[in-house]
């Protein structure tokens, strides 16, 4: 028996009488509110009555569900009576269009706050956007335009330059409206110091454990807005049905590294620990692991809950340091600081992807800032105020940011100690140079293009996909969709000390064979001489 829920709320109930089959559901979107992401969830019920008649162990039952399985979305074709209507159904069409009748800074940011919502509302989907000039009358998409406020024309959503602040995860489900006039809204809240596994996404619901049982929350770094210090996670469980002398226990892990666990029995049946949570083992995005296994008593299950009202509680958040590509896009948590050379279509179309990546590993969505290279250097308070960078300004530019990498012409990699050349590409070709390090002590994301731009707007899935499996820090993406990464640093760069040190291991090596050489020359010719003598 398979019983499907939709974002915690059961919505069917299927069997499979063969064993073997097709379950096919449908999901009902007026659940779904358009704020959330969507979660689908399948608890199995597996009959164990099957090992009572039959030469079974109970272990010899299981339930997997096969790669084939889809997920199809129709959308709403009715039009949208209100802003969260459009982003509950209508703006999920595919390709969403875009249409920007202008490139101006203010344009830019509303573009990104609108991919930053997207990319949050589409968490697990494939979401597509098109970047066009304009929309036809009555079109599907998102108009940007100079002006106030935020409105509905027919499928089309009209926002105007100063209405970027209002499309956020929290102002969103407020937005029960045709118009919003009045783009104002109070200052942003001050910074959490806690947060309940209900607010991550957890639902309560009840695992039963005959002999083992496992469940995972997932979170990510924006939850804090950065990397908590002295974090300490407040466990709450409760556990029924214990027949006597039975015992669970249950194994904490964050990041798979053990951090605690704990004992229930039919004595105490409920209890609260409380677990230290070490800073050094939160990453961009992280996985509390919970494992429970049964001890003693018979073959029949325990049932072990993990409230919603379980939470983290942390003092301060520190910067993430040594990020690398694997914690893209989670290295982009809370407010990002986005830097551009140039306001352009090309800029707009990268910017927007870059933003829904984000959004899709965000908790809830923080309004961009766009600044200039000069503005950068003024060090202006909205600019101290960002918790992350992306910058995407031209090659030239690099190295007054990143004096870890020099470019030279044809985007030659200039190692800034040594000067030795760590990569030279035929000149003739396009790259995108990616790197992530620390700008002002924050992580940052830098993007530079040689050559075609459209390289970077047409970035795939699977080259996203290798980008993240890239070991180092800094990478280029070919044209021909391959991904070429190097490490630079203190640590692993090129021509760096610990190279320096281990040529001088090899001129010591050299010696030491040159000395063993000449000691053997002087033994044979002494060995000769002794033997000609002997004559």
């Amino acid at each position: 028996m398979v019983t499907f829920l939709v974002n915690g709320r059961p919505i069917a109930l299927r069997t499979l009488p063969n064993r073997v089959g097709e379950l096919t559901v449908s999901l009902p979107m007026e659940w779904v509110p358009g704020w959330q992401g969507l979660t689908v969830e399948a608890l199995v019920t597996l009959d164990y009555s099957e090992c009572d008649n039959k030469p079974l162990a109970k272990e010899s039952l299981w339930f997997s569900i096969e790669p084939e399985t889809t997920f199809s979305f129709t959308g709403n074709h009715a039009p949208p009576k209100t802003i969260v209507d459009f982003f509950r159904a209508g703006g999920y069409a595919s390709p969403l269009r875009l249409a920007l009748t202008e490139y101006t800074s203010s344009s830019l940011k509303s573009l990104c706050q609108t991919s930053l919502l997207l990319g949050y509302l589409s968490k697990g989907l494939k979401k597509e956007v098109s970047l066009v000039s304009s929309l036809p009358d009555a079109g599907h998409g998102v108009l940007f335009k100079p002006g106030a406020g935020i409105r509905l024309n027919g499928n089309t959503l009209i926002v105007g330059d100063d209405a970027a602040r209002l499309l956020s995860s929290d102002t969103l489900p407020l937005l029960a409206f045709q118009s919003v006039d009045c783009p104002s809204i109070g200052p942003e809240p001050p910074p959490l110091k806690q947060i309940t596994f209900e607010a991550l996404g957890w639902v309560d619901q009840t695992v039963e454990v005959v002999y083992t049982a496992e469940q995972t929350l997932g979170f990510s770094a924006d939850a804090f807005g950065g990397i908590p210090q002295s974090a300490v996670l407040e466990l709450e469980v409760s556990a029924a049905h214990f027949e006597e002398e039975e015992t669970v226990t249950l194994a904490v892990f964050l990041n798979d590294r053990l951090v605690g666990s704990m004992a229930l029995d039919i004595e105490t049946p409920v209890k609260t620990a409380f677990i230290p949570l070490p800073a050094e083992d939160f990453h961009g995005y992280n996985h509390l692991r919970f494992e429970a296994k049964k001890y003693r008593g018979e073959c029949k299950s325990v049932g072990l809950e993990i409230q919603s009202d379980s939470l983290i509680r942390w003092e301060s958040v520190e910067p993430m340091v040594q990020a690398r590509f694997y914690d893209f896009p989670y290295l982009l948590y809370g407010k990002t600081g986005i830097v551009v050379s140039t306001v352009s279509k090309e800029t707009a179309s990268i910017l927007s992807t870059i933003m829904m990546k984000k959004g899709e590993g965000s908790l809830r969505t923080t309004a961009p800032e766009l600044f200039t290279p000069n503005e950068v250097k003024e060090k202006s308070p909205p600019f101290q105020r960002c918790d992350s960078f992306f910058f995407l300004i031209d090659e030239t530019e690099v190295d007054r940011f990143f004096p870890e990498i020099r470019i030279h012409p044809g985007l030659r990699l200039i190692h800034p100690k040594t000067g030795s050349v760590m990569f030279a590409p035929d000149a003739t070709a396009s790259y995108v140079l990616l790197f992530v390090g620390q700008y002002e002590g924050k992580p940052a994301l830098l993007g530079a293009v040689h050559g075609a731009p459209t390289l970077f707007e047409n970035i795939t899935e699977t080259q996203w996909r290798r980008l993240k499996q890239a070991p180092g820090n800094l990478a280029l993406l070919t044209e021909d969709g391959q991904v070429v990464s190097f490490t630079v640093g203190d640590a692993l760069s090129v021509g760096d000390p610990a190279l320096t040190v281990e040529r001088k291991l090899d001129l010591r090596r050299i010696l030491w064979i040159l000395v063993i050489v000449s000691a053997l020359i002087i033994f044979l010719i002494s060995s000769y001489r002794k033997t000609s003598s002997n004559r």
